[in-house]
């Protein structure tokens, strides 16, 4: 989910929260930049970039050994997308990006030994919204 305010025609900037699912549960929160073309009845191409950290909100699970404690990390994601034109103030938008994120755990062996192990996630994104005003 993304909350922003356009300053202009041109530039939006907010703040890029929600819940996101991996092999854990996590609440990602970053700065949101949206980069709009200039407009062709009442539609628009943009860019769209956020970063952050997202948190935790879970421990994973794993069968074979204990997890003691898991970690957020940090994302970015990147994106291309399109406003259609709609009634009134709100309009349908389409993007695609790449997303990337990473988190950290803390694991005890079967040798009783404590293993770090952070996990990389890159991936594609297709996101379909709504914008409101």
């Amino acid at each position: 989910m993304e909350h922003n305010y356009q300053f202009n025609k041109r530039i939006a900037i907010g703040i890029v929260t929600g819940i996101e699912w991996f092999d854990v549960s996590v609440l990602p929160l970053g700065p949101n930049l949206k980069l709009f073309a200039p407009q062709r009845n009442n539609a628009s191409f943009f860019l769209g970039l956020s970063g952050g950290y997202a948190m935790a909100l879970e421990d994973m699970e794993f069968p074979d050994f204990e997890v003691t404690d898991t970690k957020g990390g940090y994302f970015m994601n990147s994106e291309i997308g399109y406003l259609f034109p709609s009634l009134r103030n709100y309009k349908l938008f389409v993007a695609i990006g790449y997303r990337y994120h990473e988190f950290e755990l803390t694991r005890q062996d079967w040798l009783l030994n404590q293993v770090d192990r952070k996990t990389k996630y890159n991936r594609f994104s297709l996101r379909v919204g709504v914008s409101i005003f």
